[in-house]
């Protein structure tokens, strides 16, 4: 297992990217090879019933850029 130690820093802000679009988990059912019980039993464990998706022209960079604009505009931070 890697470790990493940085002294005398703080983390001073977070931000997190969620897409809007959703997905019933019940629509999904064709992945669970037809298995009710199976789908079941995910909904309980993870306990959700469906699961947030990006469109088709959304890639996971549009997403980070995303975040780090508005963090950085959040915190007032000057990017110069």
């Amino acid at each position: 297992m890697t470790c990493a130690v940085f002294n005398n820093v703080r983390m001073s802000g977070m931000l997190t990217v969620v897409p809007s679009g959703r997905i019933k988990l019940d629509d999904e059912i064709r992945f669970y090879e037809n298995n009710q019980v199976k789908l079941e039993r995910l909904k309980t464990t993870v306990g959700l019933s469906e699961r947030a998706v990006a469109d088709e022209n959304t890639t996971p960079g549009d997403m980070m850029f995303f975040a780090a604009k508005n963090l950085i505009e959040g915190m007032g931070i000057d990017v110069n």
